[in-house]
């Protein structure tokens, strides 16, 4: 950076590694303003971690086609695109802009560093990382749903379900993903999810489980109790699914309980 602009941290550790890179992106915000936007170089220093992730906080506001040169006119262009967004009153998560009183608001600003704010982030993995992750995942799901589908349709088929058969696997394995989704809304909500989210995970998963295993020998259990737990599946998946419906519906926005 030049001597016209630092940043100055408030000292307060960021509780979150989100709120450090919100902290990020509004130091680079403000740092538009001025002769010399902040590079990734500098903006990683200033909060304690590398340069590719200063660069990756600038591509945040600059958006992908940000340069990688630091410091170079491109780079200062690439700044001028969010110049008209930058909030020089707003104060962001852990960090402001301050005036030493020589220059005015555009003046030199000291930086200054909590210890607490240092300690290193990992880096977010890359892009090839994340896909080839993504479709290993995708692949095992695909195998491992057809083969359970299978089992459990085989299963019903011999407990005498007839064209249900195929429709059978498909209460099982959705309760799991039924319950699955609405735990995931209660995450995010930052509120307990209750019994009956967790409940209905293992209530699915012990019920693929079982049928997958029976398919392989049903011989060893007897077929009338098969029958009587076969028969005895819809209603119950259908009570345990509309309640998670229910659970969900009952947290949402504006929603009254009364």
């Amino acid at each position: 950076m030049t001597d016209s602009s630092v940043l100055v941290f408030t000292g307060s550790a960021w509780t979150s590694p989100s709120e450090r890179q919100e902290a990020a992106r509004d130091a680079y915000r403000r740092s538009v303003g001025t002769a010399t936007p902040l590079t990734g170089t500098e903006l990683g220093e200033l909060f304690g971690r590398s340069a590719r992730w200063g660069r990756s906080r600038i591509a945040e506001v600059a958006g992908p086609a940000a340069p990688d040169n630091e410091g170079g006119d491109d780079a200062r262009l690439a700044a001028s695109s969010v110049a008209s967004n930058a909030d020089s009153d707003q104060h962001g998560n852990g960090l402001r802009l301050t005036d030493d009183g020589q220059t005015g608001s555009g003046g030199p600003i000291i930086a200054e560093a909590s210890a607490s704010d240092l300690p290193g982030e990992p880096p977010p993995p890359s892009v090839a990382v994340q896909r080839t992750t993504t479709l290993a995942v995708l692949a095992v799901a695909a195998v491992a749903a057809i083969a359970s589908f299978d089992h459990q349709r085989v299963l019903a088929e011999m407990a005498g379900e007839g064209w249900r058969s195929w429709l059978l696997p498909i209460s099982v394995d959705g309760l799991v993903v039924a319950a699955s989704m609405s735990l995931l809304v209660h995450r995010r909500a930052r509120r307990p999810a209750g019994v009956l989210p967790w409940t209905a995970v293992l209530l699915g998963l012990g019920a693929s489980l079982a049928a997958n295993v029976l398919a392989a020998d049903p011989s060893v259990v007897d077929p009338v109790l098969v029958r009587r737990i076969v028969a005895a599946w819809p209603p119950l998946a259908l009570g345990v699914s509309f309640e998670l419906f229910l659970g969900v519906l009952r947290h949402r926005p504006g929603h009254s309980s009364v």
